[in-house]
C-alpha cells in the first residue's frame, strides 16, 4: 500500500538525535525493570550509561557487573556530582521519586522520571511546580508503551488516515499477575489505575487525544494480597462520535488469557495483540493486522513484527528526552503532557469511588 514503510520494524523504532551517544546516563534503581528493560534497551542502541546507584548496594553491584557499567555510586549525591552524567534515569517506586527529582534538578541534570509521576493528584501538581521552577532542565516521563509495536503501528495508520475517522477503539487485557513481585505495591490504595492501566490510558491519549469525561468501575477478588483494584473498566468520552473503552483484568488464572487492541474507522480497521502479557515478564512480539478500503484489498495486511515491548520500547522515552536536550525543545513525554494522562487516571479513580461520570475539567484547569 502506498505510503507505508517497506521495513515495518525499522519504522517502529525510535529516532535518536545526532550527539545522543555523547550524553551520559546515570541510573538510580537496580530493580527488575532496570535489569530486564532499561539497561538492555540502552545497550541495544549504544547509549552511554556512566553508572548506577541503588539503596541496596549489593543489587547495584550485581547489575553493574552484569552490564559492565563503569561506576557503582555509593549515594545519590555521588551520582549527581559526576560531571559526566547528563541524564538521571529514575527507576524507583513512585513514593520515593519526588525527593530524587528535587535533588537532580537542583544539580542541573536532565531527568527521565518513572511512571506514575506521583501516586496522588496532589503529588502530581507539586511535581509540576517543581519542574516548572527549573526550566533549563528537560524532564520526560517513562510512558514507554507508546513505543510498543502495536501502538506505534496503529499510530502510523492513523497519521496516514488509512482507517478514516475512528469510531470505535478498545483495549482488553485479561491475564494473571502476581503483584507480590512488587511488595511495596501491595499496600497502595490504587493499583491498576496508576501503575498499569496508566499505560493503556496514555496510549489512547497518544492515538485519540485526551477524553472529556470518564466512567470507571473497579473490582477485587477475595483473598487477593493487594489492597488495590485488580480489575478496572473504563469508558472514555470524546467530543466526536468515537466510542472508546479499556478493560484491564489481572486475576484470570485460566489458560485463556489475552491482551488485545482494536480500532475501527469509517474506512478500515486494525487490531493486534500485546505480546508482553502473553507470558509476563518474558512475553513475546506484538502482532498486528489491518484492512483499509483505500487499497481495495479483500484480505488484511499482516506486517511481520519482531520488536517487543521489553526491552525495545524502553529506548523510546530516552530518545524523546535526548532529542529535547539536543534540540532545546520540550519532550513529547513532558510533565505537562503526562499531567493529562494522570488526570485521566485520577478521574477514573474518582469515578469508581463515587460511582458517577467524572469530567476531566474537575482536575485540569
Amino acid at each position: 500500500m502506498d505510503g507505508l514503510p517497506e521495513d515495518w520494524n525499522a519504522a517502529l523504532a525510535p529516532t535518536f538525535p545526532d550527539g545522543a551517544t555523547h550524553l551520559g546516563i546515570g541510573v538510580i534503581g537496580a530493580g527488575a525493570i532496570v535489569n530486564a528493560a532499561h539497561l538492555p534497551a540502552y545497550r541495544q542502541v549504544g547509549l552511554r550509561v556512566r553508572g548506577i546507584y541503588d539503596v541496596h548496594g549489593e543489587r547495584a553491584q550485581a547489575t553493574g557487573r552484569r552490564f559492565g557499567l563503569e561506576k557503582i555510586y555509593p549515594s545519590v549525591v555521588a551520582l549527581l556530582d559526576d560531571p559526566t552524567v547528563d541524564i538521571v534515569d529514575i527507576a524507583v517506586p513512585a513514593p520515593s521519586q519526588y525527593a530524587i527529582l528535587e535533588q537532580a534538578l537542583a544539580a542541573g541534570k536532565h531527568v527521565l522520571c518513572q511512571k506514575p509521576l506521583a501516586p496522588t493528584w496532589e503529588g502530581v501538581q507539586r511535581t509540576m511546580r517543581l519542574v516548572a521552577a527549573h526550566p533549563r532542565c528537560k524532564v520526560a516521563v517513562n510512558q514507554q508503551m507508546r513505543w510498543t509495536p502495536v501502538i506505534r503501528s496503529l499510530s502510523l495508520l492513523l497519521e496516514r488516515k488509512l482507517l478514516g475517522t475512528p469510531v470505535q477503539a478498545s483495549m482488553q487485557v485479561s491475564v494473571y499477575t502476581d503483584w507480590r513481585q512488587w511488595p511495596w505495591l501491595l499496600s497502595e490504595p490504587y493499583l491498576l489505575g496508576p501503575y498499569n492501566t496508566i499505560h493503556l490510558i496514555d496510549s489512547f491519549r497518544l492515538l485519540f487525544g485526551t477524553p472529556t469525561r470518564v466512567y470507571a468501575r473497579t473490582g477485587r477478588v477475595g483473598g487477593q494480597p493487594a489492597r488495590g483494584e485488580t480489575q478496572l473498566f473504563l469508558s472514555m468520552e470524546y467530543p466526536d462520535d468515537l466510542i472508546a473503552f479499556i478493560h484491564d483484568h489481572h486475576t484470570n488464572e485460566s489458560p485463556d488469557r489475552y491482551a488485545t487492541v482494536r480500532c475501527e474507522g469509517v474506512e478500515g480497521m486494525a487490531k493486534g495483540t500485546i505480546g508482553i502479557w502473553e507470558n509476563y515478564p518474558e512475553g513475546g512480539p506484538d502482532s498486528f493486522e489491518f484492512w483499509s478500503k483505500r487499497d481495495g484489498a479483500s484480505l488484511p495486511h499482516r506486517p511481520r513484527i519482531t520488536r517487543r515491548w521489553v526491552p525495545d520500547a524502553f529506548s523510546g522515552p530516552m530518545a524523546d528526552l535526548m532529542t529535547a536536550i539536543v534540540q532545546n525543545t520540550a519532550p513529547t513525554l513532558s510533565v505537562e503532557d503526562n499531567c493529562a494522562t494522570l488526570a485521566t487516571v485520577f478521574a477514573a479513580m474518582r469515578s469508581a469511588q463515587a460511582k458517577r461520570i467524572v469530567a476531566l475539567a474537575e482536575l485540569l484547569p
